[in-house]
């Protein structure tokens, strides 16, 4: 599966847009994904955060947290990595 997630909830719908576009199933969601939200029959995750006018720290944390919330789905690796070359956390599955 694939897994995106956006700064804001116009990126979130640009990449779902494109996403649906190239014939993908696609689920879009804002804030983070709950436990409860049916993603199995998905080709790609799409997650808005209004995180790009936050203190770097916690758009990571929140980057993060989506991460590992679509990760700990059955099949899904379990952790995202930590850090870049660059000293960068990232959020990427």
């Amino acid at each position: 599966m694939i897994g995106a997630i956006a700064d804001d909830l116009t990126g979130a719908t640009d990449v779902a847009a494109a996403f649906q576009s190239a014939g993908l199933r696609v689920g879009l969601f804002f804030g983070g994904i709950a436990a409860s939200a049916p993603t199995a029959d998905l080709d790609a995750v799409v997650v808005g955060l209004k995180t790009r006018t936050v203190p770097a720290a916690d758009a990571v944390d929140a980057s993060l947290a989506a991460a590992r919330a679509r990760r700990s789905r059955a099949g899904s690796p379990t952790d995202p990595p930590a850090t870049s070359a660059h000293g960068w956390r990232t959020a990427c599955w």
